[in-house]
């Protein structure tokens, strides 16, 4: 009443926040993006890496989609044979996020060789030009800030220098 509006009008002005951007509606029919796991595969030779044949990005760890039923150990044993031939084992979740640039839901798990055989080849010419094991700190030089911190510090423990 003091203002000279309804209480409709009041509450209107209340709600309003013009120095918040208004949400963008995302459509509820769009499929949701699947999965990935991203398997660091780490031994006394480094962490297993990838150079990827389309350059996006450059350098990566060992990754692929999670099959439908599939779990993330099991998608990783999956694409490190599929990608780079090595029989791996799996531990533990180090992580999961949003990949800040594609949107993609990321999971990323602890592996090592299997055996003693820690023999790799590009077995997925399709996707991969080379794969090599790298050194904590040619990881981090390469790869930066856009190392996930779960995984920096995962294998700053495992990886020696």
């Amino acid at each position: 009443k003091k203002l000279g509006v309804s209480r409709t009008r009041a509450y209107e002005f209340l709600q309003a926040r013009p120095d918040e951007p208004e949400l963008a509606e995302e459509p509820s029919t769009r499929p949701e993006p699947v999965p990935v796991v991203v398997a660091i595969v780490s031994s006394h030779l480094g962490v297993l890496t990838g150079k990827r044949r389309d350059g996006k990005p450059p350098l990566s760890f060992i990754s692929g989609e999670i099959e439908p039923g599939e779990s993330p150990a099991d998608a990783a044993i999956r694409e490190v044979k599929e990608e780079t031939g090595l029989v791996i084992k799996t531990g533990r979740i180090l992580g999961r996020r949003v990949h800040p640039q594609t949107g993609r839901s990321l999971t990323y798990v602890a592996a090592w060789p299997a055996s003693a055989d820690t023999g790799i080849a590009v077995v997925d010419e399709d996707e991969l030009a080379a794969v090599q094991w790298m050194s904590f700190t040619e990881v981090t030089d390469v790869m930066g800030s856009n190392l996930f911190e779960p995984v920096r510090k995962h294998l700053k423990r495992t990886l020696e220098d």
